[in-house]
């Protein structure tokens, strides 16, 4: 096989592996979020799922839930299962505004959580949206550098799996990472790790394939 044809099988197989780990980029998300400088204040979560138009049938599932906070009562509005506590909550689009509003006792310094959302997307309109908020007890938002003037810490505008990126605000009160699921350990995505494998079984195919040649060449020589 010629150097040429030996490079492009590589490649090919090396550029199919780093496309599929830039759409993996598109979630599922870990959230995490220091709320050390409000620790001891009580207040609240709100997390909000507004369906666009036309509908989806997006959902936002909140799993793997863990904080330090002591929590209150768990209010829903709209299209919600679940809880924070039972292992996932869900809220869906079957309302146009959506909403789990968690009480919280006293804060802790830290809140995680898993998120996975939907990823289809309506034609023309306005797409779905996510957004996440801590209240102070007057259910007034901690201020963030949100330019709406709505308070959020975060959102996501759900434009499908290659485009839905969350925009994170900044806030003197708490912090929020937002970042694809598993990426803290900086593990490659198992379809990566597959395709870079096969890319690598190309290249020995082809060297191996070519040693009888190079053989037949020295004893010429």
């Amino acid at each position: 096989m010629k150097l040429v044809q030996l490079l492009r099988c590589t490649g090919a197989a090396l550029i199919s592996s780093m496309l599929m780990a830039t759409s993996a980029l598109a979630g599922p998300w870990r959230i995490t979020i220091d709320t050390a400088p409000i620790a001891g204040l009580s207040g609240f979560m709100a997390l909000d799922f507004v369906a666009g138009s036309p509908a989806t049938g997006n959902a936002a599932v909140v799993s793997a839930f863990s904080s330090n906070a002591a929590l209150g009562v768990g209010t829903p509005a709209g299209d919600v299962t679940g809880s924070l506590g039972s292992g996932a909550l869900t809220l869906g689009g079957g309302s146009f505004f959506n909403e789990w509003l968690q009480g919280v006792t006293r804060f802790g310094s830290r809140i995680e959580f898993n998120l996975d959302l939907g990823d289809r997307v309506g034609t023309g309109g306005r797409p779905d949206q996510f957004a996440f908020f801590l209240l102070d007890n007057g259910q007034l938002p901690f201020a963030t550098d949100d330019p709406s003037g709505a308070g959020a810490l975060f959102y996501f505008d759900l434009v499908g799996s290659a485009g839905t990126r969350p925009v994170v605000f900044s806030s003197s009160f708490v912090r929020a990472t937002v970042e694809p699921r598993g990426s803290q350990s900086g593990v490659p995505e198992p379809g990566t790790l597959l395709l870079v494998a096969l890319a690598l079984l190309c290249l020995l195919a082809l060297t191996v394939g070519a040693r009888p040649r190079s053989l037949a060449a020295t004893a010429v020589c």
